[in-house]
């Protein structure tokens, strides 16, 4: 067992891509010694966040700085993503300079230094730039003087959205870059575009979306949270990456939930796929995301809409999510079967968990929870399961540091 672990995360720009998206999966997980954790899918900003995990050592047969498994596998990855994604017809609501966006790395044990992350990023930053002739930027750690993500993605106009207002569609890099790659070729090659490349400590994500399209309100709000440490929507840059359906949602109704379903199935792509197309038929219910983690063997819909307290079936409150629901958790029944299923994490049905969250300042925790009970009633009395609800607010994105360790060295060990 290795006292040094690292952690990566590889976003590449193809989410819609479903055999794509699972063919570089399938790479990530073949090397025993390097564990994928997790493979976060957001189908509106088109990209996918691979999280993978492994070990770092500070000497190398080669004469390198340090050694690590994980930078063969990403090679590996990166290479199937240039070879079967091309960025000239690539769009999505999120900013992004190239296939793959963006690479960063972070270390997880006390072992593991910063330095050992950003020696570990200049290596893949050579392979891209100079073995794949890619460009690359350089941040944090890893840059050779600190410089930070959002400073150089301000210098490559990467906030700047390039199609009607709000959605990034193909190449967004000029051909002549505004400044100079740290690595790589000063050219930019359309089809695969630019990398960014970075070392900094883990950050654990915890998303609470804003409804408003007032900047200089959300800057007010938002900026007691800046002075704690906490990272909050860059202004008119960052509010530009709101995803519009969100926007729609509140500017038509000023109560909007949240739901996250959790279904006990991601290794069976044709039933993951259906269930998420039955959860995009509603113009009224925004799919944000799909979450597949392969290792619990489970998916994570978050799904958005308005709620009214006024229903014309006289009933507490009316949700567009509650029908939407429903014939996502019948597809589910009909199509997952609990007694062959298995995976890494704790769970009691085919329909896991579902928690639903007040996201707008209208929205109350009571409607929240009269809309859990009314769904709660959807299973329980009409489809003869027995499911518990929780009301919380926001999602987080991704494992923290202790869940990631914990989750490494379990598959690990398992494998020797």
């Amino acid at each position: 067992m290795h006292s040094k672990v690292i952690c990566c995360k590889l976003y590449i720009s193809e989410s819609q891509n479903a055999a794509v998206v699972d063919a570089i999966s399938r790479i990530g997980q073949k090397d025993p010694e390097v564990v994928l954790l997790n493979k976060f899918e957001d189908e509106y900003y088109n990209r996918v966040r691979y999280t993978l995990v492994s070990y770092i050592n500070s000497e190398s047969a080669t004469g390198e700085a340090v050694f690590s498994p994980i930078r063969k596998v990403l090679l590996a990855m990166i290479e199937a993503a240039f070879s079967a994604i091309n960025l000239e017809v690539h769009c999505g609501t999120h900013p992004r300079i190239g296939v793959v966006d963006d690479i960063s790395f972070h270390p997880l044990t006390q072992a593991a230094t910063m330095e050992d992350a950003a020696q570990l990023a200049k290596l893949v930053a050579s392979d891209i730039g100079n073995g794949l002739q890619v460009p690359v930027f350089l941040y944090a750690a890893a840059h050779p003087t600190g410089k930070s993500v959002s400073a150089v993605r301000r210098e490559l106009g990467y906030f700047r959205p390039n199609h009607k207002g709000v959605q990034w569609a193909g190449p967004v890099l000029p051909d002549t870059l505004p400044m100079k790659p740290d690595v790589g070729p000063v050219h930019v090659p359309h089809e695969r575009g630019a990398t960014m490349v970075g070392a900094q400590p883990l950050v654990e994500s915890y998303n609470v979306p804003i409804f408003c399209k007032d900047v200089p309100t959300v800057e007010a709000e938002c900026a007691p949270l800046e002075a704690n440490g906490v990272r909050a929507p860059g202004g008119a840059e960052g509010m530009e990456g709101k995803r519009t359906d969100q926007a729609k949602l509140s500017t038509m109704h000023p109560k909007v939930i949240c739901c996250k379903l959790y279904i006990s199935e991601s290794q069976n792509g044709a039933v993951v796929d259906s269930i998420s197309r039955i959860g995009q038929k509603d113009p009224e219910v925004v799919l944000l995301s799909k979450f597949e983690d392969e290792y619990y063997n489970r998916v994570r819909y978050t799904l958005v809409s308005y709620i009214t307290s006024e229903s014309s079936t006289g009933e507490a409150v009316f949700s567009p999510i509650r029908k939407v629901l429903l014939a996502m958790i019948e597809a589910a029944f009909s199509a997952i079967n609990l007694e062959v299923h298995s995976g890494t994490h704790p769970r009691i049905g085919v329909v896991d968990d579902m928690s639903f969250h007040p996201l707008s300042q209208a929205a109350t925790m009571e409607d929240a929870a009269q809309l859990a009970k009314l769904v709660a009633s959807d299973i329980g009395n009409g489809l003869q399961e027995e499911q518990g609800l929780e009301v919380d607010k926001g999602y987080f994105t991704d494992l923290s540091k202790d869940m990631m360790l914990e989750r490494y060295f379990e598959i690990v060990s398992a494998a020797d």
